[in-house]
């Protein structure tokens, strides 16, 4: 859920907004782009987050490396 909300922010929508507003038609091919890429992440990213119980992708990433300087 950490990614997902990082992904779909506000600011997320709002430069997608602008860029179908400013490239017109053109536009949605970022958008279309965007949304296969958080498709794609969650995808190759969601199992292994679930092997190791993270909910993060710094814990993930602490725990996998066995790192204390990831995390926040």
């Amino acid at each position: 859920m950490a990614t997902a909300a990082d992904w779909m922010s506000a600011a997320s929508f709002i430069s997608m907004a602008g860029l179908i507003a400013f490239y017109g038609y053109g536009g949605s091919v970022f958008l279309m782009g965007w949304t296969g890429g958080y498709v794609l992440l969650a995808m190759l990213l969601a199992p292994y987050l679930r092997k190791h119980v993270s909910f993060t992708v710094p814990a993930f990433i602490a725990d996998r490396y066995y790192s204390k300087h990831v995390q926040f």
